[in-house]
């Protein structure tokens, strides 16, 4: 995350328990342009501050021998999302510099050292925002970097690989830099095969620090001679990535690309010269490190296979590179969430450095695009956590415009289910900003899931046509047909997803939707025995049943949830038994207990399934209302049916999964070195700090208001 500590308006803090001190420290900052300096007398005081006001930037003494300590102020910041913008910069004692590890693991930025004078502190404190302006002012970078400098001179080399590696496959994958250092590390630590691959790997990502790399090579290594042979490495894969997957009808191009590739050290590349050929062997595949496909690609076409490819691997970063790019593939390739594309014909340096530059955007997105896409995958993946994380360092930028802000506001309240408040901020974005394709998509689901079937269709076939190679959403069209009893209308926007591709996993999904919605149990069941998930059904008519209960036609949903349990093939008990226990939740919500304890019957009969626990309780519940003569009360924990997904492997999203949409746990690079960095020998007085008790922090309504809006106390 870009530090804000260039900016020069934010609220700097100076701790110290001498008065002269703090004047001092509040003096120096100032001279440095810092508007906002307020000096605090102990770290105690400080909690008292923090609770009622934004801070950026607290420059504080270890106060080891207090209650409040600085380990106590770190922690705090790691588990309060209200300080997540909060930096700290300890004043360490000469007897105190071993406590540095420690501080950094925990997300510490730099140290001073006292004594200092007005002159001496200023250079320091000048020094900390020149290096942080080397590395842009990532705190991430910076911090490894001062890090390394320090276990270099304790000849800790072992911590310093470590720590190195950890930033390349966390963070940075592939940085050339941090792999002439890791390369430094190597050779200290007597790992001299190595250090020459880390070398080596740096040049052949960045060719422009062959020189320095000769240089250190010939200090730490004797000799610079193998930066100019073919050595083996096999086994030191620093990109971070297993399997990269190459679809390209051109072989040299292939061939050069896996051979730069390996030489990067990715373990497995996989290249295909058409689509069929590339999806047989995606369609075998868990997970994907990265696809880099030609757009012009013959068998199954580059805009089917992205497709294809997006809805089974929902957050594998994409690469299209191609020589022939007409402006109206566009719209697609930023649809379907492409990290990058690549004109063709491109040199070797250049591929690699995207490449690069993509994983590491995938790892740990910087800019808005990246930022964007990555919720959106990580929301369709239902991965709440990373993408509140990234959700969070898109509200504390500044920059980024409220329009981008207002859409990826309304993405959540639609993974939230809540459909009025992404509409209202849909149509605030939409009414702001130039993308309307996503937005329009966006607005489609919203209206659709509230009922406005018209205005659905108006959003939905507004994007096709702006987008109209979009399988999927032709597929939202006829299933939104479908919904309103237009069975021609339906089947005719069906055919044409089946046209651009009969064998997709979306097409498939729709055809059993439109089946289920006109009764055709047989037809649905034939449908569903040949798909490998029923997830994505079984989670669309659960959304359909509720939306029908709401609007006042509760029998037809109950019987929609009857029709699906029907149609599933029966071998699929774990999904029967979700739709049946949907059914109980539907029926105790009309006060029809006695069916609903049929419903939950059938789910038991059915055998183990990981809803049985859950269905035990609530049979045992129904029962005693039943036996007392008394009203059923859902319970809290109790999912709606509109919050069941309807998938046999996550039985439902509850409150503490909207509730992780919010809370914000700090990630690798959030903060510092915090998780990159393992103190393996923490000082003794450590552990003595740590024995004290945390201090309580209790943040005002002010500061989770502002935390909430990215804006300070004053905004």
């Amino acid at each position: 995350m870009p530090s804000n500590l260039k900016n020069k308006s934010i609220k700097v803090v100076a701790v110290d328990a001498s008065a002269p001190v703090r004047q001092l420290l509040a003096d120096v900052i100032r001279s440095l342009g810092y508007e906002n300096v307020q000096g605090i007398g102990s770290i105690k005081d400080l909690y008292s501050l923090l609770e009622v006001e934004k801070v950026d930037w607290i420059i504080a003494p270890v106060s080891a021998d207090q209650d409040f300590n600085i380990l106590h102020l770190l922690q705090t910041i790691i588990d309060f999302p209200e300080l997540r913008q909060t930096r700290v910069t300890a004043v360490l004692e000469e007897a105190e510099l071993d406590l540095i590890p420690s501080l950094v693991e925990r997300g510490g930025l730099g140290w001073l050292t006292k004594p200092f004078n007005k002159d001496s502190l200023t250079i320091n404190l000048k020094q900390i925002l020149q290096d942080l302006e080397k590395f842009q002012f990532d705190e991430t970078q910076y911090s490894l970097h001062k890090y390394d400098e320090y276990l270099e001179k304790k000849g800790r080399h072992g911590e310093r690989i470590e720590s190195i590696k950890n930033f390349i496959l966390k963070i940075n994958p592939g940085n050339p830099m941090f792999l002439m250092l890791l390369g430094k590390a190597y050779a200290g630590n007597g790992k001299q095969d190595l250090a020459k691959i880390a070398f080596k790997q740096a040049i052949t990502l960045d060719p422009s620090l062959t020189p320095s790399a000769s240089e250190i090579a010939k200090t730490l290594l004797g000799s610079d001679d193998f930066l100019n042979q073919k050595i083996g490495l096999d086994g030191a894969n620093l990109l971070g990535i297993e399997n990269v997957a190459i679809v390209d009808p051109d072989a040299g191009f292939n061939s050069e690309l896996e051979t730069a590739l390996k030489d990067a050290g990715v373990p497995g590349v996989h290249c295909f010269s058409d689509g069929e050929e590339a999806w047989k062997w995606f369609d075998t595949q868990e997970k994907i490190g990265l696809v880099i496909h030609e757009w012009k690609i013959p068998g199954l076409t580059g805009p089917l296979l992205l497709q294809r490819i997006r809805h089974k691997f929902p957050m594998a970063p994409v690469i299209v590179a191609t020589s022939v790019f007409e402006e109206s593939d566009k719209p697609l390739v930023h649809e379907m969430g492409v990290s990058a594309t690549i004109s063709k014909p491109s040199d070797r340096p250049k591929i690699l450095s995207e490449i690069i530059y993509t994983i590491q955007q995938d790892r740990s997105p910087t800019d808005i695009d990246a930022l964007e896409r990555k919720i959106r995958q990580a929301i369709a993946a239902k991965d709440f956590q990373t993408a509140g994380s990234y959700r969070a360092q898109v509200t504390d930028d500044q920059s980024i415009p409220k329009s981008r802000k207002l859409k990826i506001e309304a993405e959540f309240f639609l993974a939230e289910n809540k459909f009025s408040e992404a509409r209202d901020a849909g149509i605030a974005a939409l009414k702001m900003s130039t993308d309307s394709i996503t937005l329009l998509s966006l607005l489609g689901k919203c209206f659709l899931r509230l009922g406005d079937y018209a205005a659905s269709l108006k959003c939905f076939e507004r994007a096709q046509m702006l987008s109209p190679m979009n399988i999927g959403r032709l597929c939202e069209i006829a299933a939104v047909h479908s919904e309103q009893g237009q069975a021609q209308e339906a089947k005719e926007n069906l055919e044409k997803a089946k046209e651009q591709d009969p064998t997709s996993p979306e097409v498939t999904e729709t055809a059993a939707k439109i089946a289920l919605n006109g009764g055709d149990i047989s037809e649905a069941r034939a449908i569903m025995e040949k798909m490998e998930s029923l997830a994505d059904i079984i989670s669309y008519m659960n959304n359909r049943a509720v939306a029908l209960s709401k609007s006042g036609k509760s029998p037809e949903g109950i019987e929609l949830y009857k029709k699906t349990f029907d149609s599933i093939p029966q071998d699929r008990n774990e999904v029967k038994a979700i739709v049946k226990y949907n059914l109980a939740l539907a029926m105790i919500k009309q006060n029809s207990l006695m069916d609903a304890q049929n419903a939950i019957n059938d789910a038991l009969a059915l055998g183990p399934t990981k809803i049985e626990r859950k269905a035990h309780s609530l049979r045992e519940r129904i029962g005693k209302s039943i036996r007392d003569g008394i009203d059923f009360k859902l319970k809290t924990n109790d999912p709606s049916p509109s919050q069941e997904i309807g998938s046999p492997n996550e039985l439902a999203v509850k409150e503490e999964n909207n509730a992780s949409i919010e809370a914000i746990e700090k990630k690798a690079g959030d903060l510092g070195c915090y998780k990159i960095v393992k103190d393996t020998m923490p000082h003794e007085l450590i552990s003595k700090m740590l024995q004290k008790k945390q201090p309580r922090f209790m943040p005002r309504e002010s500061i989770k208001r502002a935390e909430t809006l990215g804006v300070d106390k004053a905004g």
